[in-house]
Order: C-alpha cells, then sequence, then structure tokens
C-alpha cells in the first residue's frame, strides 16, 4: 500500500485542527497521552505538524471520545496558491459517454473543480437530436433530479425539459441563455436539428447550498421521521410557523408571548396559523421577547424552481474595461451571482476581488490573459485559451486582458456565507487567527495569562 505524502502546510493545518479538537474536548497532552496510550512527546509531534495522525490512533480516539472519525481530516487545499488551472487537452482526456435506453445521450468532461470548493462544474454535449419541442418525446429520457442546485450555461441549439408540480416544459435555449434548477426537480437535455449540424452542449455547475456537508450528515444521523419537524410550511404564512417552532424551543405558551409582546392572542393565533402577516413592529416586539434576531422571522421569497434568462433579456452593465451580462441566480441563493463577461482591455489596470468561490471557463474563440495575486502575495499571468478553466479562491485579486474575449464567471458562496458570516465577525478578533488554525493551549498551566 502506498504510504499517505501530506504537503508540510496540510500537516501543520492537521496538528493545528488536533489541538482544537483537544481544546473542545478539554484535554491538555499529558490527559490525551495517556487516554490514546501514547507519550507525550509523540503526541506533540502531531500537534506540531511534524508527522501523520495514524488512522489507528484515531480509530481509537473515536472510541473513546465523542468524536467522529472526519473530525480528523481536514479540506484538503488542490489549489497552486489560490489558483486550479484546467486545460482544454485535460478536459478532453476525462470524455466519458453515459447512456439512457440504451443509447448515447451524454458527453461528460470534467473542468476546473477545487477539493475546497461546494461546486462541481462540467462541460455536456447533447448526443440525441430531436427535430421538435415535445416534452413527451420517444427519444428522451429524464433524471430523477439531484441534491445538488444547478445552474447551467448553454451553447449552440439545446432543448431543456423540466417537470414541475406533474407537468412537463420544453424551452428552446440557444448560445449565452442560461437557467438555475432546484435540487430534486426532474430534467433532462437534447441537442437540436440545425442546418449546421452542430450539436449543442451546456456547462452546468452543480454546487451545494446550505443542506450540503454537515447539515446533510446531521439529517442522515436524525432520520426522516425527526428531520421532517425541521419544514418550515411555506404553503401559508411562513413566519408564522417560524414564530412557532422559536416559542416552543422555550416552552413558551401563546399567553405568555402576548403578555411580554403587547400582540393580541387572537393576533398571535392567526399569525401562527399564518391567517395574517405579521406587521414588522409585530415581529421586532415578538423577537425581543424570543430573544432572538428580527430577521430570524423573515422567510426566504418563493421563486419558481426553475428560472429561465434569455440572453437578450439579460442585465448587462460596464465597469471599466468589461461588459456584464447577469445570467440566472435566485434570489434566495444570495451568494451565488453567474455573469458573462466580455472584455476589451489589453492592459493591467483593474483588479476584482469578491468573497465567493469562482469558477472561469473560456466560452469566446480568443485567447484571454488571466492575471492575479496568489496566496504568496506574488503576481502570476495564466493564459486561458478558448476552453480552459479556472477555479479561484476568494478574495484572490485578479484582472482579465483580451479584445473579444468572453468568459463565463459562477460566483458561488462556500461555508463562510450569512449567518456564519456574522458569527465570525462578531467573534472576540483577539481569537481570529486561532480560528483559522489553533495555535495554542486554551490556558497556561503555569498560570500566566
Amino acid at each position: 500500500m502506498k504510504a499517505v505524502v501530506m504537503p508540510n502546510s496540510e500537516l501543520i493545518r492537521s496538528g493545528r485542527n488536533l489541538r482544537g479538537l483537544l481544546n473542545d474536548l478539554k484535554r491538555d497532552v499529558p490527559t490525551a497521552a495517556k487516554e490514546l496510550g501514547i507519550s507525550e512527546q509523540e503526541l506533540n509531534s502531531y500537534i506540531a505538524g511534524e508527522m501523520i495522525i495514524p488512522l489507528l490512533l484515531i480509530n481509537k480516539a473515536v472510541e473513546i471520545w465523542p468524536l467522529n472519525i472526519r473530525d480528523f481530516f481536514i479540506l484538503e487545499d488542490d489549489t497552486s496558491n489560490g489558483m486550479l488551472f484546467f486545460s482544454k487537452e485535460k478536459s478532453e482526456s476525462s470524455s466519458r459517454i453515459l447512456k439512457r435506453g440504451g443509447q448515447d445521450y451524454y458527453e461528460y468532461r470534467d473542468t476546473a473543480m477545487s477539493k475546497g470548493s461546494t461546486f462541481r462544474p462540467e462541460w455536456i454535449k447533447e448526443l440525441v437530436i430531436v427535430e421538435n419541442n415535445d416534452p413527451f418525446s420517444k427519444k428522451i429520457f429524464w433524471n430523477k433530479g439531484h441534491f445538488l442546485h444547478q445552474f447551467t450555461y448553454f451553447v449552440g441549439p439545446v432543448n431543456f425539459y423540466y417537470e414541475v408540480n406533474g407537468k412537463k416544459y420544453c424551452v428552446p435555449m440557444n448560445t449565452g441563455d442560461s437557467m438555475y434548477i432546484t435540487p430534486y426537480v426532474p430534467h433532462t437535455f437534447t441537442t437540436r436539428k440545425n442546418e449546421k449540424g452542430e450539436f449543442g452542449f451546456i456547462l452546468a455547475v452543480t454546487f451545494g447550498g446550505k443542506i450540503f456537508g454537515d447539515a446533510q450528515q446531521e439529517l442522515s444521523l436524525l432520520g426522516h421521521d425527526l428531520s421532517k419537524d425541521f419544514l418550515i410550511d411555506y404553503s401559508k404564512n411562513p413566519t408564522g410557523n417560524i414564530i412557532k417552532k422559536f416559542r416552543e424551543q422555550m416552552n413558551i405558551s401563546q399567553e405568555y408571548l402576548v403578555e411580554n409582546s403587547l400582540v393580541s392572542l387572537k393576533r398571535l393565533i392567526d399569525i401562527e396559523s399564518g391567517k395574517v402577516v405579521a406587521s414588522k413592529e409585530e415581529m421586532d416586539k415578538i423577537a425581543l421577547t424570543l430573544k432572538i434576531p428580527s430577521r430570524e422571522l423573515i422567510p426566504l421569497q418563493l421563486e419558481d424552481p426553475v428560472i429561465i434568462v434569455l440572453y437578450n433579456n439579460a442585465r448587462k452593465w460596464q465597469n471599466n474595461s468589461y461588459t456584464f451580462v447577469e445570467l440566472s441566480s435566485p434570489i434566495k441563493l444570495p451568494y451565488l451571482k453567474a455573469f458573462e463577461v466580455n472584455i476589451n482591455t489589453n492592459q493591467k489596470s483593474y483588479f476584482i476581488k469578491v468573497i465567493s468561490h469562482q469558477y472561469l471557463y473560456n466560452v469566446s474563440a480568443e485567447n484571454i490573459l488571466l492575471y492575479f495575486i496568489d496566496t504568496s502575495n506574488t503576481f502570476k499571468e495564466v493564459l486561458l485559451r478558448p476552453n480552459d478553466s479556472v477555479y479561484l479562491k476568494p478574495n484572490i485579486q485578479h484582472g482579465f486582458i483580451s479584445e473579444g474575449g468572453k468568459l463565463l464567471v459562477v460566483r458561488i458562496g462556500g461555508r463562510l456565507t450569512g449567518d456564519t458570516m456574522h458569527e465570525l465577525s462578531l467573534l472576540d478578533q483577539r481569537g481570529f487567527e486561532r480560528l483559522c488554525g489553533e495555535l495554542t493551549m486554551w490556558y497556561d498551566p503555569s498560570g500566566a495569562t
């Protein structure tokens, strides 16, 4: 069996992660070493990032401590100082044909995807040619929907089929059109017969939202029966349902909430049942009694499960030498933003920096120069030829040079968005560096502060 090799930086991160786990469990090195049956010197070597933590030791740790095996494994950084380049040739070498109904249906190719992000972007060519836009055509085969959200950018003549509330639809799409589709909505794609004999293809970026990762693991642990009560009833007024959940969490009666929030009992009953909508003043008073932020009572905006944006109807704006064309993105996912970016400049003059993970794909026939400052604070340049793609970490300063080049840019929030970002910002900032990798014990055994 091939020995596991970890870069020094990942060994250090692994050691700091272990230090953090021991702090959370309130174990100092002598106590933890004794419980694990190893020497203090050996344990200190793991904490210092000098040695890989053996799986046998991890297995022992999860037997004696309330930890999961996955707690010991850090996210692997597969970027080159913040950037991962994926060439057209590497994409073509990943080509595979998937069949449906006994016939070749799609050709899939990988594009730039990082182990540190939550999205899975793919190039997909449709291999079934249709002569009409019939969603009941015998030529098409539907999927069952899938867990990940999906953004799709269309190139060439592609038919997009989807099913909502038992009704099937077909929308003819063309280059520059885009769509977002909610998880578990059945859908499929074909290419239309055309004079040039071209096959259409799509760039499909599937990604995890808030349920991805640890939340999904918790749902799995709880099971269906215990998990279903987390659902908010969006069929009526969801604010009332949210108020009821918080009230029950505190074991507060409706009468007590009425007494302390100055909302009448009948009004509260009507709000919780969804018959009426609470005013902002009422929500503020109820939230104060429940000791929660008022925004916790504000539901997400209801939208169609499939959002289609045709290129000719898309919003467009100019920013320096770039023209942005806004592609499909739902309001309920505020950290998903997708654009077609048209570049017309031959100067390095403008840096972009965003808090999102980014996927870039050269959808034009022109070369594009990507310039950026990497995580080692070094200025770098990468040439993006047609059909090359790139992943960029959040907050990497970058820009583009091209005369007529065009990029698909998809920005997706990672794990540090929304409530997580607020919580991070409200921590005592003296601990911020430790949060990014624990550096010390939570107390000094000598008694010093």
